[in-house]
């Protein structure tokens, strides 16, 4: 583990656009994390740099914010849901005042040993909304022995830890355990966990048969089990794991292709996940059993999140819409369209 202090750069070109102004475009879609925790905002990012603000139940454009130079990756929102970060393919991370729409700091690219500057690929603020994690990686060169997951100081934009989990090449999700005291990282490789504190490993996590990447990572509310999903172009995994002693408990199967995004209910008792066959099921997370399937998006499901009561689910993918269903039955309660069909992808930066 490195330790180390980042500049931060100041805040004076970037800015939010009038509500007036909001307009979807062809690429806007909603990520993993991209419903605030008050159930208030989505969050979407799209191919013209923006992050955008949506009324999550009207659809109503709230917000364009502008200063980001390549597509963003990644949207988080803190638990208070005062402050935002966003990161990607500018290699920087960009905070945000939510209620004012103004940019507070922007924090410079993670570099490797060899200078390339890492596209930031996740982001998750601990439970008092005081450390920002980021997760990073590339898709030009090796980076497993980079320090691809760093924690900040919100307040200052300081770098706190450095972290190098071994094998992984790209970060794709972070977690924080809800007493703040864990993060979990899921990418490349096996599933690890870190003092939130220290920077120092506390276990690994890890099934014979695990040699397929993690697509998301999600603590149950009351910090005892750790969700992750993953697979590849052909099956889906989700995998629920004993936080206290790092063993699998139950193996989920049902998904076709990779899982996209993992998420407990409020109450822990359900889990949600989606991916890239389309689909968000619901399981009952103390038996392991699917207790259904949700159709209705028409390509990849990247994100799913409860509302705070856990009665609606919000799932959004590459269709265009954020859909909306009652969780009790399983029925869809429409969807809020935020921006016109099309299977545009993120472009991949390659810099040095």
């Amino acid at each position: 583990m490195m330790l180390a202090i980042a500049a931060v750069v100041p805040a004076a070109v970037d800015a939010a656009t009038p509500t007036s102004t909001i307009q979807p475009t062809p690429s806007d879609t909603v990520h993993r994390r991209g419903l605030s925790p008050d159930g208030k905002i989505l969050a979407s990012v799209s191919l013209d740099n923006g992050v955008r603000f949506w009324d999550a139940q009207s659809g109503k454009g709230l917000a364009l914010l502008k200063g980001h130079t390549e597509p963003v990756d990644t949207v988080a929102f803190s638990k208070d849901c005062k402050t935002a970060a966003s990161g990607g393919n500018d290699f920087v991370i960009k905070i945000w005042d939510v209620a004012t729409r103004k940019l507070l700091r922007t924090i410079p690219a993670h570099k490797d040993a060899n200078g390339y500057s890492l596209v930031v690929r996740s982001l998750a603020f601990s439970p008092d909304g005081k450390t920002l994690a980021s997760g990073t990686g590339s898709w030009t060169h090796d980076t497993s022995n980079a320090d691809s997951v760093r924690l900040w100081d919100v307040a200052s934009g300081k770098e706190l830890h450095a972290i190098s989990p071994d094998g992984h090449q790209t970060i794709a999700s972070l977690a924080f355990s809800p007493d703040g005291k864990i993060l979990a990282c899921g990418g490349d490789d096996d599933i690890t966990f870190w003092n939130a504190d220290s920077g120092a490993m506390v276990r690994t996590l890890s099934s014979p048969d695990r040699d397929f990447p993690t697509s998301s990572v999600a603590f149950s509310p009351d910090g005892k089990m750790l969700a992750s999903g993953g697979g590849d172009e052909n099956f889906g995994r989700v995998q629920l794991w004993d936080v206290a002693t790092g063993k699998q408990l139950r193996d989920l199967k049902g998904h076709e292709r990779v899982v996209n995004d993992v998420a407990f209910s409020p109450d822990g008792k359900t889990l949600a996940t989606g991916g890239l066959d389309e689909l968000v099921k619901l399981w009952n997370v103390s038996t392991g059993k699917e207790e259904r399937t949700l159709n209705g998006h028409t390509t990849q499901v990247l994100s799913v999140s409860f509302s705070p009561d856990g009665k609606i689910l919000f799932s959004g993918g590459y269709d265009c819409i954020v859909r909306r269903w009652d969780v009790a039955t399983g029925k869809s309660l429409g969807g809020i369209g935020i921006r016109q069909v099309s299977s545009s992808r993120h472009k991949r930066a390659r810099h040095k």
